[in-house]
């Protein structure tokens, strides 16, 4: 059986981003930053920035996380633009290279 771990790695390695919210939509799960921890203390080079989400006078920081490995690069360049579903509504972004 694959581990809840090993599922998060593989949608990383596609090239994919993930907050905590679409670890809930997609895997639903709840304890994304254990299964980050738990990666990196595996070897993998795993990234992250906070985000902010401001709608009228409501303000929300989350977390991004995204794994740093040659694979994983490449599938974010090539993906320049991509759609992102989360807290109801989608968001059109182009690629933009994290710190």
């Amino acid at each position: 059986k694959e581990t809840i771990d090993n599922k998060i790695l593989k949608y990383l390695k596609e090239g994919n981003s993930i907050s905590q919210w679409e670890s809930y939509e997609i895997f639903h799960y709840t304890r994304l930053s254990a299964t980050i921890h738990n990666l990196i203390k595996r070897g993998h080079t795993i990234k992250s920035r906070w985000r902010i989400l401001r709608r009228g006078e409501s303000v929300k920081r989350y977390k991004e996380y995204w794994l740093v490995e040659p694979k994983a690069i490449k599938k974010r360049i090539e993906n320049k633009e991509d759609i992102q579903e989360g807290f109801g509504f989608n968001v059109k972004r182009k690629f933009e290279w994290p710190d």
